[in-house]
């Protein structure tokens, strides 16, 4: 059985974070995978001093595809602004639909993130007629919603294109000091250690068909 898989974020790297494993066995075993990044990903801080341009996110966001042998589809919503709207709604409805998308990976609702909230409301709307839609959690920040994970994927054999891939966001990388490394490393060598195998990916089951 082959899918035809979407994976939809709101920055460039929130995909390799949250289900960068499972991504890369699809492709690996010939499913047709997209991943949609909705805005630029460039920001600054609080002072107004650049960070991240949007031409590095894009040159990482572009290898990191590469490595993990999906196609890359680029938004250009401004980072911080995604809005939970018609627009947003129907660009992912349009790629759903052109591409016949049937399993759908989204940012978990109750993520602290303004953007990727938004992006996963409007996930949830434009693939209502997929057969499956499984939310990955980017980041271990708590928010007032618990993240419960119940259906799993193993990802040993890709755990460490996964890594790659994430390495690929060097500015990122660099800024945090490797801790998006180490936290998904462990975490999910946490969940293989539950589950009997090497590393395992979580997600929360919106629907899933077989």
């Amino acid at each position: 059985m082959s899918f035809n898989v979407l994976a939809v974020a709101a920055h460039f790297d929130d995909a390799e974070l949250g289900c960068g494993g499972t991504l890369a066995l699809h492709a690996g075993r010939g499913d047709r995978v997209h991943l949609y990044v909705a805005t630029r990903s460039d920001y600054a801080d609080m002072d107004k001093r650049q960070i991240r341009s949007a031409e590095t996110a894009r040159k990482e966001g572009r290898a990191a595809a590469r490595i993990l042998g999906v196609k890359l589809l680029e938004g250009h919503h401004e980072t911080f602004h995604l809005r939970y709207d018609d627009d947003l709604v129907s660009e992912l409805r349009g790629i759903i639909e052109r591409e016949r998308i049937d399993t759908v990976y989204l940012p978990w609702t109750g993520d602290a993130h303004q953007d990727h909230r938004a992006v996963s409301r409007a996930a949830l709307t434009a693939a209502r007629h997929c057969q499956r839609l499984l939310m990955y959690r980017i980041n271990y920040y708590d928010s007032e919603e618990r993240f419960e994970p119940r259906f799993y994927v193993d990802t040993t054999r890709t755990m460490a294109r996964k890594l790659r891939a994430l390495r690929a966001h060097d500015s990122e990388m660099k800024r945090i000091g490797g801790k998006w490394l180490e936290y998904v490393t462990q975490d999910e060598r946490n969940n293989g250690i539950k589950l009997g195998v090497g590393y395992a990916e979580a997600f929360q089951a919106v629907r899933y068909l077989i």
